[in-house]
């Protein structure tokens, strides 16, 4: 039993790793002057958004 636990706990910490290594590779952009706070956005360096505000909005809505 304490073999199945190790190996449980160990599986969790790996799955945690990951989802934070995904979360940490994503690049957000923002641009005060030339950026665009729209639903048709993407937050990319090419088409970034006007404010950190909006960014975080549209981030945490998906």
């Amino acid at each position: 039993m304490k073999q199945f636990f190790k190996t449980a706990v160990l599986i969790n910490a790996m799955i945690l790793i990951i989802a934070f290594s995904a979360n940490a590779q994503t690049h957000i952009y923002i641009d005060q002057t030339n950026g665009s706070n729209t639903k048709e956005t993407a937050g990319t360096e090419a088409d970034p958004f006007k404010s950190i505000t909006y960014a975080f909005l549209v981030m945490t809505s998906n």
